[in-house]
């Protein structure tokens, strides 16, 4: 059984997943000539796309040479790797806790760990299970996580505090943060009444409530 967050006296690590370059599958004909073929219509539409996505699903490995050092002695219940640096991985765990590890990949062919560089705890971060995880799209400073707790809280990464928090009135089942927006800062919950929420960090108000689903 767990003991004190740690199974036993045994600290399990979790390996990288990486790209094997060995025994690469081929696409089945020239690629510019697929395009084309694609083109005149004798290809399903997303065929080709279809088949890259296969032969790199394919080549997934375990690394022998990455590891990740479990900040908690819980399921990692969602993730989501920061889209201005690729180089900061935050993890929600079904346990209500966050934590932020520091992945930047390097050409070295060593043996590495990589180390937790935040750590919250049940009850600093959320009281139930972290069901959605996001980065601020375009700084590192700030991302967005809900729970099983109704709340949708934006934190500050530098200080690790919780800037503001949403009350919502269902179960959070995930948000998501715009990417490419550059006139509006809504997160999108997906809440466990079915209906989705937009929530502007902005002004801390929630903007459009969206139905739809059952």
């Amino acid at each position: 059984g767990d003991v004190g967050g740690v199974r036993g006296e045994r600290q399990e690590h979790v390996r990288m997943a990486y790209v094997e370059k060995r025994d690469v599958p081929k696409l089945p004909g020239p690629l510019f000539k697929l395009l084309a073929e694609q083109e005149e219509g004798r290809l399903r539409p997303l065929a080709i796309q279809r088949a890259v996505m296969d032969i790199r699903a394919r080549q997934v490995q375990l690394s022998s040479l990455r590891e990740i050092m479990p900040p908690h002695g819980s399921e990692v219940a969602c993730m989501s790797v920061d889209a201005v640096e690729d180089r900061y991985l935050l993890c929600g765990h079904a346990n209500g806790a966050l934590a932020i590890l520091d992945v930047e990949e390097s050409q070295s062919s060593q043996h590495r760990t990589f180390e937790c560089v935040v750590r919250l705890v049940r009850g600093d971060a959320h009281e139930f299970s972290v069901t959605g995880v996001g980065w601020y799209p375009r700084d590192t400073g700030m991302f967005v996580t809900g729970s099983f707790d109704k709340s949708v809280r934006v934190w500050d990464t530098n200080n690790a505090k919780v800037v503001y928090a949403f009350t919502m009135s269902e179960k959070v089942f995930d948000v998501n943060l715009p990417q490419n927006a550059v006139n509006h800062s809504l997160v999108a919950v997906a809440c466990g009444d079915g209906r989705a929420c937009l929530c502007d960090l902005n002004s801390g108000a929630r903007q459009h409530t969206l139905a739809g689903h059952r």
